[in-house]
């Protein structure tokens, strides 16, 4: 019994080392991040989103501050769709440049934040 443990766990370090490395290699950046919103609507949309809400609630579980990371729904308003999280970081990336070198999740929170501040 212990040597099938010991061959399990060896193949188990085999199969995750090569995942760990692919996923490494393929962090998006600004540059990228644009790319694919102006080729593929659903991967934009998805990327977008998914690091808002991941943005949102680790800034709650690690007690960060709240007003450097994070962004607030507009006085009067109901919310922010996900559609506009898109917009705004679209037309971020667009008008920014000169940030695409950064991690697209950083730009993803400098886009919200600047367009949606908490006061």
């Amino acid at each position: 019994m212990a040597i099938y443990k010991s061959t399990a766990a060896v193949l188990a370090a085999f199969l995750i080392v090569p995942v760990q490395n692919t996923l490494a290699a393929e962090r998006l950046f600004g540059t990228n991040l644009l790319e694919h919103c102006e080729t593929d609507d659903s991967f934009c949309f998805g990327f977008v989103t998914g690091a808002a809400i991941g943005i949102h609630v680790g800034s709650g579980m690690y007690g960060m501050k709240i007003r450097d990371v994070v962004w607030c729904v507009p006085e009067g308003a109901d919310g922010i769709s996900a559609s506009q999280h898109v917009a705004v970081v679209q037309k971020y990336l667009r008008d920014h440049p000169e940030k695409l070198h950064r991690p697209a999740e950083e730009l993803v929170a400098e886009a919200l934040n600047q367009a949606f501040p908490c006061r």
